[in-house]
């Protein structure tokens, strides 16, 4: 984008810069969800569970947990956010209605539950961000100033509320093994009392470390025999629900429309669009390094403990205090490096290649479901569970780089990509689908 263009003088005209941005979020979130399509689901975020925790296969694990873990996320929700503060601005300038602009969250949200559900993908992504734009979309005409301070606020409260979770659990282990000490003391206890040890007891057992491996080696089991779509479609089927009635704990997902509405206001500031001088992006690149460089240290720390899964404190107290914030500060770090790149050596075969797969960003996300599934899936070629974490990541490459060369290929005829000329009609009837003559 021109520097000093407003965004009520663009028009309908791409931002290159966002996709560029949007290409990469893509391509780099599956280098996370790889492992929870390939690996039991607590392997995900812990090496000792499956997948290897030496060598080349806890180097991987570094890698991703320090510059990829919750950061594609964070760099999808600000380019979220943005998209739907050009959307506002767009509506707003021509002078309509928002009624196309809900239609497209409520189909965002429709999409979301069809990729959980028909396409087993029981941590999508869809479905949060159409509810969350839904809850935040009138918010898009704020000042600058108070959407950050807003985003900014609900990060923090997240993380105050994930504290206080902490602090909760450790407090009832520290009364449980109290009446552990008073039962091997052979002080009597009530029943109620005798009920909570018993019940602490078993959790223990199935949360540790020994308990959940094999806990991992019975899912792999389970999803090998499991042959067919309904098979497989049972066995996700918690976690399904989990997911369509966001998790657990509420706290994950209000840092969503957080993070969403710092990309409001980061968009209107011109820090996506890179519009800042060369300083800042230098100063938030320092600021994600250094972000990601404490994140790895926690992880290091958990490392030395054995990857327990008992509860470290304070280092849980510590890891869920700070996670929203260094992610979010990563993902700073992410986009400031792209965007200096782009100012420093232009609009590369690579940068322009990124950009494409940015602009079928939707369509690409699918197709990476589509494919894990039908490698992994015991109704596919059945590989659940037979690679390590560093070989995942090499597959994991192979497959987004098939997926650049295809989108690139698909807009050098196409105006957008299939999912997107969907969505766009299921809102508003579309555009043309073919790409018209120069």
């Amino acid at each position: 984008m021109m520097a000093g263009m407003p965004p009520s003088a663009m028009d309908n005209r791409r931002i290159a810069e966002l996709d560029l941005l949007r290409g990469f979020a893509v391509l780099g979130i599956f280098v996370m969800n790889l492992m929870g399509f390939a690996l039991p689901l607590d392997a995900y975020d812990n090496p000792a569970v499956a997948g290897g925790d030496s060598g080349w296969n806890r180097i991987a694990f570094y890698l991703q947990d320090a510059f990829f873990d919750g950061r594609m996320r964070a760099i999808f929700c600000l380019l979220f956010g943005a998209s739907l503060a050009i959307a506002f601005d767009r509506v707003r300038a021509a002078g309509g209605d928002f009624v196309t602009l809900h239609r497209r969250n409520l189909w965002l949200v429709g999409l979301g539950v069809v990729h959980c559900v028909l396409l087993q993908m029981p941590g999508d992504i869809l479905y949060e961000y159409g509810i969350a734009a839904l809850l935040i979309w009138s918010f898009a005409g704020a000042p600058t100033r108070r959407l950050m301070v807003a985003g900014v606020s609900l990060l923090v409260l997240v993380s105050v509320l994930n504290v206080v979770d902490v602090n909760n659990e450790h407090h009832a282990q520290q009364a449980l093994e109290q009446l552990q000490a008073r039962d091997a003391a052979g002080e009597a206890l009530s029943e109620a009392e005798r009920t909570d040890l018993e019940a602490w007891s078993d959790s223990l057992e199935e949360r540790g470390l020994v308990g959940v491996q094999e806990a991992a080696v019975e899912q792999v089991e389970a999803m090998r025999d499991a042959r067919s779509w309904v098979a497989t479609w049972r066995l996700w089927a918690d976690d399904m629900r989990e997911a369509l009635t966001l998790g657990p704990s509420a706290w994950y997902f209000l840092a969503v429309p957080g993070v969403m509405l710092m990309g409001m206001a980061l968009y209107r500031l011109g820090f996506l669009n890179g519009r800042l001088g060369s300083g800042a992006y230098v100063f938030w690149l320092v600021v994600g390094l250094a972000a990601s460089l404490a994140s790895h240290l926690q992880t290091r720390a958990w490392a030395a403990e054995g990857f327990s899964t008992s509860g470290l404190y304070p280092l849980d107290q510590i890891w869920y205090g700070s996670y929203e914030t260094l992610r979010v500060l990563s993902a700073l770090g992410w986009i400031s490096a792209w965007l200096l790149s782009v100012r420093w050596i232009g609009m590369t075969v690579l940068h322009r290649a990124l950009a494409s797969t940015g602009r079928m960003a939707l369509t690409v996300y699918l197709s990476q479901t589509v494919i894990a599934t039908t490698l992994f899936y015991g109704w596919g070629f059945g590989l659940y569970g037979r690679f390590e974490r560093a070989e995942l990541l090499l597959l994991g490459l192979l497959i987004l780089i098939l997926q650049v060369v295809l989108a690139n290929l698909w807009l050098s005829r196409f105006r957008q990509g299939p999912m997107e000329v969907l969505w766009r009609r299921l809102a508003d009837g579309g555009r043309p689908f073919r790409k018209p003559a120069d």
